[in-house]
């Protein structure tokens, strides 16, 4: 029985940043679908003040201590208290729009690239040109050279990824990012949220019985 994935998140969600072992582990054996929910971009944006910043390193310490995953001095000093900063995922998710065009299967690739441009090494990920330079400097050049010259036709797929995003959220009751939602042969199921943050054999348990359970629910799958 065949399964893909939607992996509904935010590039500045802290917990989306905690499940990206798991999602990795995801992306070795099945095709995964990246969709943003536009959590912090467009009318979701704001700024950055002190009391946010306060509240996020709180709970970046939770998702630290859950999930291994770093959470670096230089992203506190210089993104949660830095001058000017902003909570503003528009231009990060149009560079993983412009991955996903480009590259589909290698979404979750770049979201790593990415979200450890913020959390480990600190670097303002709300900055065009910042995204343009981490995307050449890598293997996503044609992404980045996508992202410079035809911006509109990004900003078009953008906007209709997190118009899909949000509408697979709704219709299967997702309260928040990241979701993870299976998909056999276009019967969808979503996933408990925990299994994102646990072990490698804890998903690989988890998606063994979800397989059973389908299989039993839909046996022409």
């Amino acid at each position: 029985m065949t399964h893909s994935f939607l992996y509904i998140y935010d590039p500045l969600c802290g917990w989306c940043y905690g499940a990206a072992p798991r999602l990795a582990d995801l992306a070795k054996d099945y095709e995964v679908e990246m969709l943003p929910a536009g959590l912090f971009s467009g009318a979701g944006a704001r700024p950055l003040d002190r009391s946010f910043a306060s509240y996020a390193w709180a709970s970046d310490q939770k998702i630290a201590k859950l999930t291994g995953q770093t959470f670096s001095s230089a992203y506190q000093s210089q993104v949660l208290n830095g001058d000017g900063q902003a909570l503003d995922s528009t231009f990060a998710t149009l560079a993983m729009t412009a991955c996903s065009i480009v590259e589909p299967a290698r979404g979750p690739e770049a979201l790593k690239l990415i979200q450890n441009a913020r959390y480990v090494a600190g670097e303002d990920i709300t900055d065009l040109s910042l995204l343009v330079g981490l995307l050449s400097g890598s293997d996503f050049a044609d992404a980045a050279a996508l992202l410079q010259g035809h911006m509109t036709s990004v900003e078009a797929e953008a906007a209709r990824r997190v118009a899909h995003g949000q509408m697979v959220l709704n219709q299967m009751g997702g309260r928040g990012v990241p979701a993870l939602v299976a998909d056999a042969h276009g019967e969808r199921m979503l996933l408990p949220s925990d299994l994102l943050f646990g072990s490698h054999e804890q998903l690989t348990g988890a998606l063994n019985s979800f397989s059973h359970s389908i299989q039993q629910d839909f046996p022409a799958l």
